[in-house]
This record gives structure tokens, sequence and C-alpha cells, in this order.
């Protein structure tokens, strides 16, 4: 059975306010010469929006996606990781549907964006059905509109697939890239875990699970768009640098380990800045501040390598400072801030579920973070 799940958003409140090739630079021409709000129609504009369903296997040129994504090369796009997603403009009216697949692992939940407004309605992409069909938008006016959407919920949880948009109109070009591009490594913190709850709860068997957590309300995501830059976001509950399997060094050099561990990351696109917030699960696993040392000597010797050029911040201190002095002792010896090293400790942050951050507290840490990133980014220009 196939399940619709409407964002409810009005044609009042819109008024009123790697699939490899979606990460290509290169732009579709438009389907039609922009004037204003409208495109320039066929004669008839009843054939112009005609119903259409466009396949995600043939959306590179329209599409723009954030995040690490790859394409399965027979159903579309796999959209696996926090606050990753798609955007995309079109001359369009009505309803517009996406189907996506879900395997029967649990919920995955996401976030619309229509012409710039989020919707307060989260979609729900129920496990128990394998395709969904998930309403993004409902009677939207005749005219051009940019619509985005993004998962919530962390990639641990369950892949997830993109299979096709349907729409009344036409596609117009893909987004434009914009000028910078971060990448966020962590665990718990970064993928938005418990930041819907505010007050610590315990014993809720509901507490850690995606109900609770919405990655486009966590600082990462939060602080890219602050920043009007591109992102990705690798985080994952529980997650260490020295321990586990995997580790967070385990799975940066990979598009989306848990679905297919052998598929390479290609970086073509390199970052600005690379954020790592970890060490919180190491020091509850117990590792030794020498064992730990080593193994981030090491995670930062591989970021680099990635990204020659990426300045590397490490944070702490949402959920404790651990491990900073550590850190800060390798940065030290690879040359501090003037080789581009740099820490930065956030305030404590313990309101949300299961002693995490909530999403006030989110949104602090991105306000301070978005203030020490920004001299950063400028220096690179």
């Amino acid at each position: 059975m196939k399940k619709r799940i409407s964002c409810l958003i009005s044609a009042g409140i819109l008024l009123s306010a790697g699939l490899m090739g979606c990460t290509s630079t290169l732009s579709a021409q438009p389907l039609g010469q922009i004037a204003g709000n409208k495109t320039d129609r066929f004669a008839d504009d009843e054939a112009f929006y005609a119903p259409a369903t466009h396949s995600f296997l043939d959306l590179g040129p329209y599409c723009k996606v954030q995040g690490r994504t790859v394409s399965d090369e027979i159903y579309g796009l796999c959209v696996d990781w926090t606050a990753a997603g798609i955007e995309f403009i079109a001359d369009c009216k009505g309803d517009i549907v996406l189907k996506a697949m879900v395997p029967n692992r649990g919920d995955i939940y996401l976030t619309v964006w229509i012409d710039g407004v989020r919707s307060e309605k989260r979609l729900l992409a129920d496990g128990s059905d394998i395709l969904n069909e998930l309403v993004l938008a409902e009677d939207l006016p005749a005219g051009r509109h940019t619509i985005k959407v993004l998962r919530q919920s962390e990639g641990m949880f369950q892949p997830m697939t993109f299979v096709s948009l349907d729409l009344n109109g036409k596609l117009l070009f893909r987004p434009k890239n914009n000028r910078y591009y971060i990448e966020f490594l962590g665990d718990s913190i970064t993928a938005g875990y418990g930041d819907l709850l505010n007050v610590q709860v315990t014993g809720n068997n509901d507490e850690g699970t995606t109900l609770w957590e919405d990655g486009t309300q966590a600082y990462a995501y939060l602080t890219a768009e602050k920043l009007g830059a591109d992102y990705s976001i690798l985080a994952i509950s529980g997650i260490s640098v020295a321990t586990g399997d995997p580790s967070s060094p385990m799975l940066y050099p990979y598009t989306s380990y848990y679905r297919n561990n052998q598929e390479e990351w290609g970086f073509e696109r390199q970052a600005d800045v690379v954020v790592v917030n970890l060490g919180t699960n190491d020091q509850v696993n117990q590792v030794s501040a020498e064992d730990f040392r080593t193994a981030a000597a090491s995670y930062v010797a591989l970021i680099r390598e990635k990204n020659p050029d990426a300045a590397i911040v490490w944070v702490s201190g949402m959920m404790g400072t651990n491990f900073i002095a550590e850190v800060e002792s390798v940065f030290a010896e690879l040359g501090g801030e003037e080789a581009g090293y740099y820490t930065l400790v956030l305030p404590e942050s313990r309101g949300g579920g299961h002693w995490h951050p909530n999403a006030a507290e989110q949104m602090q840490a991105a306000e301070m973070l978005t203030a020490f990133l920004e001299p950063i980014l400028q220096g690179k220009d």
C-alpha cells in the first residue's frame, strides 16, 4: 500500500510569505525564459501544466543535492545522511508528490521548504511501506516555486531512496551552488539526537528514536544555513574516534558506509571548512588520553589528505570538553591556527533527551559557531 503524507501548505500561506549528476556544477538550460515569477509558457497553459513524473535517475540537470549521495542506478537518489536532500525550481501548480523507498527498518522524518518557508509539519516516511508517497506541497498557485526537502533522521537508522517527483508543470533549472562548502563530522550531538525534547527524559523507550530527533534543527545544519553554505553532515549516534566498528574515521572515506562500505566518496568538491565534534563517546568508552590522541592525529591526517586547503575546526563542550587538551596538542604540532587548525569550546547543553542539547541550545551553539567561522571563511575569499 502506498502512503500519502501531506505538508498541508496552503496557497494562502505561500502567497503571504552520488546520483552523482545531481552534484554537478553544470546547469541545464531553462525550459523557457523567466519573466518575473512566471515563464513564457506554451500558448496552451493546460498543456504546460500537464501532470508529469520525473525519475531521479534523470534529474541531475535540474536537482541540487546537499550531503553525500549515491545513485543506485536502478531506483534513484540515495539520501542517507542527516540533513541530506534536494532542492529544485519548477513552474508548476497544484500538488507536488515525492515517491521514496524506505526498507522495513523504521521511520524517517523530513522537512520541506516551499519558496523559502519552512513547513511546521514533519513528513513521515513510514518503514511499514516500502514505497511512500510524500506530499511536499498542496494547491500551489501557478508560477515559479523553489522546493527543498531534507531528511531530519540520521543515517544509522535506515537508508532512503528518492525515486520520482510528480508535479503539474515543468522543472526549470538547477539551483546554483553556494560560495562555501562545509563538512561536519560528529556523533549524536551533531545528528540532533533528542533535540525535540525540552527536558531531560529517562526511561522513555521513544527518547532516542527518530521521533525526537531533527537534524535540521541541530547546530551543524543551522550553521551552514546562517553562513549560506552548502554542506555535508556525517553524524552517527554513539560513534567514536578511537573505538567502534565503524568508527568515524572508518566511515569517512565512503559515500554511505551503512549502505555500501565499498563505494568511496570522490571528494570532487573540496571543503572550505571541516568541523569535527567528536570525543564524547570515546570518554564514555573509557578510551585513554594517549589512545585518543593517536586516533585523533590519524583522523586529522586523513581529513587533511582529502581536503588539502580546508580549515579544520574541532569543537567540544556541548556535552563536556572531552579530550580537547589532546586535540589542542595535536593541532599545535601541526602549526596551529596559522596552518589552519582551530579549536572551539561551546557552552554545555543538556536540556534535551537523554541529556543531549535541545533545539534552543542547538541554535545557541550554531550562533557561536557561525560567528567563529565567519572570519575564517572570509579569509579564503
